[in-house]
């Protein structure tokens, strides 16, 4: 039983995109900035089962677990993104979500199991991810894969393969954008591709009732193995709404953007420290599907691994 400390603030009213910040902090806690939030700490229990079979992990939310040499944090990490092209735009249904609960993990393998039916990119969402903490959850077993973390309505946290879940964006996150004035009028923003004042679907930074809280975490991954304790996260995009676009930042204490993802801009990778659990803010302008293919990527003594594609669907607007 890996127990996790997830950090989850209040639910009080959002004034602005850059009303507040959170990052999981390496003291186990999470630093929150901004007006009207604070943060509390909640132990939330994840299950996995490991390729030799059931295991136990306590670690605490962003405490590197560097184990020799001395993390270095790169502005743009030192993998050359892969050439991506532009993204493919489609006429996007809403899949339907079939009953999820929580499952039970499988005997063998970091994922939960699945049938025949609904092994690789289904075309029904297997698990529904609606709200609360989640994670792109990069696994480790001698070489790199992607899962998706969250209790996808459960008791407990667990692993799911990317192509198993949906990620549910409600009308709900447009009147938080719309309540909050829409895009802000400052040029720093110009990534989101969505003209000042005007709302689009958006997932904050810190968790918010009935909305999904998704971040990216590096926590199942050892430390003096890679290069610089260093991973690439790489996301192409590969099916969207017609005109529409997503991006993904982090916002400091004084409100200021960093894009960590844009298809507006080409931002297509960012990068992650071996240990770490970060959260973000997510933009969707367009109702519609969005399907994006996701790889793990980090240098080993100077040789770059990388993970097998991975899709991953957000459904906005359902």
């Amino acid at each position: 039983m890996l127990v996790i400390a997830a950090a989850c603030g209040d639910d009080g009213p959002a004034t602005s995109m850059a009303d507040a910040s959170s990052t999981v902090g390496t003291d186990g806690g999470t630093s929150s900035t901004g007006t009207g939030t604070s943060a509390v700490t909640e132990t939330v229990e994840t299950t996995w089962v490991g390729t030799e079979g059931a295991g136990s992990q306590t670690t605490t939310t962003g405490a590197p677990t560097t184990t020799g040499g001395e993390s270095e944090t790169s502005a743009t990490g030192t993998l050359d993104p892969s050439t991506t092209g532009a993204p493919e735009t489609s006429e996007t249904g809403v899949p339907e979500p079939s009953e999820t609960g929580s499952a039970e993990p499988s005997e063998t393998g970091w994922f939960e199991s699945g049938s025949d039916e609904t092994d690789g990119a289904a075309d029904a969402c297997e698990y529904a991810y609606r709200e609360g903490h989640g994670d792109l959850f990069v696994v480790f077993d001698g070489s790199l894969d992607l899962a998706v973390r969250a209790a996808f309505g459960g008791p407990a946290e667990t692993l799911v393969e990317p192509e198993r879940v949906c990620v549910f964006v409600p009308p709900e996150s447009y009147a938080l954008a719309e309540a909050m004035g829409g895009a802000p009028d400052d040029g720093a923003f110009a990534f989101l591709g969505v003209p000042a004042g005007q709302p689009f679907w958006y997932l904050p930074q810190t968790p918010r009732e009935g909305l999904p809280w998704l971040g990216a975490s590096t926590e199942g991954v050892p430390g003096a193995v890679y290069d610089r304790n260093e991973l690439e996260i790489a996301i192409v995009p590969l099916a969207m709404p017609v005109g529409g676009n997503v991006s993904a930042w982090s916002t400091d204490t004084f409100g200021e953007p960093t894009p960590i993802y844009s298809t507006v801009t080409n931002v297509l990778t960012f990068p992650l420290l071996v240990g770490a659990h970060e959260h973000f803010h997510w933009a969707f302008t367009v109702a519609g599907t969005y399907t994006l293919s996701i790889v793990v990527r980090a240098a080993r003594s100077g040789v770059v691994e990388s993970s097998a594609p991975r899709q991953l669907r957000f459904v906005v607007d359902p």
